[in-house]
This record gives structure tokens, sequence and C-alpha cells, in this order.
């Protein structure tokens, strides 16, 4: 695994940074493709990765309708200059759309995302990898593009997978206070492994590509912004680059070195990250320790040492034994009866001798579905006939 750069637009001397990455490294250029041809014919080795900027990500439940707008966004940078120029020669890796992805998305929008997750790696595929349109070259998708501290889909990693393309995850390493989170691995730059983890669990094998990473500790909070390194670039190379190159490292020692790089957020801002700007003797510095630089074996991580002894819990627990209206018994008749009727009790057994003499066991219960109710009983002690009644009223 090796770390490059992010890259919006040339800056002065930005190719001489450039020259100084190891092979491998990765290079990732937003909407001028030309960058990724300067970039490589200064440094052959280089991993190439294009990313075509769009305003709008709308989804669509519809699998042919969200073909049409994964052909629409391909053809928006897949052109007539794209042809002439052979500028395919150029690009190694192809990212799709940016940041979609939340862990607090419900099913009916996860089932958007699967929608297009098929179209665009199917139309991608099947219309232009390896087609003459790309000069025969065997490019494949990065998916996703998974802001920081979000998970990912099992489901979208199987189409990933199986589609032979790669997910995206931008690693960011988390600051607080102006030091580096200790459960920053964890729940940040590093909550990737863990869904490998799960994802192997079920018999899904992936790559990984870091599309964007560096410090951050809010979204405008860069590694210039007082709330991390405040701008310390010997920081910022102890503290993240040489930090992301031994855990990294370590991990793919030990996973076939599937993670393929991480790009370094960003140089040439066009907007609103001037926190995160790198100049080109900052990118020189921090090219230099990354083709340098022999990594580590990392400590183990922290854990998350949760609440302490659960002292909360046992508050709410002892609370809820007070309020409990009912326990479940299955051998009980009358819930028997009641839960084979789909029926759910809602308080406890009461016994009660009316006007007519005759003591019954008694337990009202609900219908979740029609929230019909019913009052069920059996005559002490006959408890193998069970009846019932609505409200007699």
């Amino acid at each position: 695994m090796t770390i490059g750069f992010h890259g919006q637009r040339p800056i002065t001397n930005w190719l001489d940074a450039i020259r100084l990455l190891p092979a491998g490294a990765p290079f990732l250029a937003v909407d001028d493709v030309h960058m990724l041809r300067d970039a490589k014919l200064t440094n052959p080795g280089l991993l190439t990765i294009f990313r075509k900027k769009i305003d709008a990500q709308n989804f669509t439940p519809s699998l042919e309708e969200a073909k049409v707008k994964a052909r629409a966004y391909f053809n928006s940078f897949i052109d007539g200059t794209w042809q002439q120029q052979e500028l395919w020669r150029y690009v190694d890796i192809v990212k799709e759309w940016n940041e979609y992805v939340a862990s607090s998305q419900n099913e009916a929008e996860r089932q958007l995302i699967i929608t297009w997750l098929k179209a665009v790696t199917a139309v991608w595929n099947d219309e232009y990898r390896g087609r003459p349109i790309v000069g025969g070259r065997d490019i494949p998708l990065a998916c996703l593009s998974v802001a920081i501290g979000n998970d990912i889909d099992p489901r979208y990693a199987r189409i990933i997978a199986d589609s032979g393309n790669i997910i995206s995850y931008h690693n960011y390493t988390h600051f607080s206070g102006g030091q580096r989170d200790p459960l920053d691995w964890q729940h940040h730059s590093g909550r990737w492994v863990g869904m490998d983890a799960q994802f192997k669990a079920q018999g899904i094998t992936v790559r990984w590509v870091a599309t964007e990473g560096g410090i951050y500790e809010g979204v405008y909070d860069g590694w210039k912004s007082s709330k991390t390194v405040s701008g310390n670039i010997g920081r910022y190379i102890n503290e993240c680059i040489k930090y992301q190159l031994d855990r990294v490292g370590a991990w793919n020692q030990a996973n076939n070195a599937r993670f393929l790089g991480s790009v370094l957020f960003t140089f040439g801002n066009t907007g609103s990250w001037p926190m995160y700007e790198l100049n080109a003797d900052e990118m020189k510095q921090i090219a230099q320790v990354v083709r340098d630089y022999a990594p580590q074996q990392p400590p183990d991580p922290p854990t998350d040492p949760g609440d302490p002894p659960m002292v909360w819990q046992e508050e709410i627990w002892d609370l809820s034994i007070e309020k409990q209206a009912i326990s479940l018994n299955k051998t009980a008749a009358l819930q028997s009866a009641i839960f084979a009727d789909g029926f759910v009790p809602v308080q406890s057994e009461f016994w009660h001798t009316p006007s007519d003499g005759v003591q019954r066991a008694c337990m009202a219960a609900e219908h979740l579905a029609t929230g019909e109710r019913r009052v069920y009983y059996a005559v002490v002690p006959v408890w193998n006939v069970v009846k019932w009644f609505n409200n007699p009223n």
C-alpha cells in the first residue's frame, strides 16, 4: 500500500512532487483527465484514477433507467477528445458517483443503491471496459466512494466483487482537540477493516482504494485547522501518513495486498477546502517520505471501553422489572391459546369470581394487525378448555 495525491487543477511545480512518488502510488484527478496524462508521462508507475464530478446523483428504481444514467455519466467524459488524444492510455481506474452511502439509510434507499450498482457495473463492464472505446484496456470502476464513518451493506460489496470492480472508502484520519483520536482506526480511517472481515465471512472478497484521505476533524477542518495539526507538515507526516502506511501495510501483508492505496485530499482546491490544501513543497516532502519510509509493525489499536460497568443498564433493568405488567409462560393454558390464535397478551393473568359464582382465570389479548381485543378465560381448574369473548357491550 502506498499514498499519493488528489488533484483538482494543476498548481505550480506539482509534477515535481508527482515525480518523487514510488511505483504504484495512486494519483486522482477531478474532471481534468489531462492531469492524469501529465502525471503518467512524468511517473509511468503511478496508479491513476479519474473522477468526473457531477452535481446531481439521482437514483431510480428502474434498472433500465439507471443504465441510461450510467451511460450519460460515462459519456460526459469519454468523448471525442478522449478518443482523438487516446486519453484512455493514462487512466487505470474510473470512479463512478461519489459519497451516496450512509449507515442511516432505510431499506428502500438501499434498494435504489443496489439497482444503481447493478446498472453502473453492468454498463461499464459490457459497453466500455476492455472495449475499443477505452483502447481495449481492462479499466475497473471504483464504486461507492463512501464518506468516512459510514458502513457498507454487504449486498453492495457482493455486486462490486462479482463484477470485478473496486470499493472506494474515504479513509480520513480523525483528530479531536488537536490530537489523533485514539479510536480513529476502529471507527474512522480503519473502519473498512471490520467491513472487510464481515464480507469475508459471507464469502465476499473485495479490493479497496481510498479516493480521499488525510486528516479531518469536521467536514471543513482538515490538516491546517487548529482542531487538528494547525498546518504542521511534520505532524501530518508522522501522525497520519506514516500511521496509515504502517497499519494498512500490515493489513496488506496478511490480506494479499487488496488495499491498493490512498490519495490525500487535496491540491488545486477550487472552492470550500482551504483547510485541506497542499502546495507543491508540502507535496514534495510527503512524496519523499512515502517513497523512502519503511513501514513499522503497528501496535494493536485500543478498543472501545464502552460504558463503565454498565451502571445505566443495571438501573434500567431494575426499573423494567418493577414496571413489568406481564410475565410470559409458554406452558400456561391461556397464553398458549392466545398465541395460537395470533394474538398477544396485554396483561397478567387474573382470577375472578363474578356474580354467577364461577371462578375463572382471565387474560386480555390484542391482535397486532387488526387491533381486535379479546378476553380469554378458563374455569378454574379446567385448564384444557379455554374460551374467549369480545366486548359484550
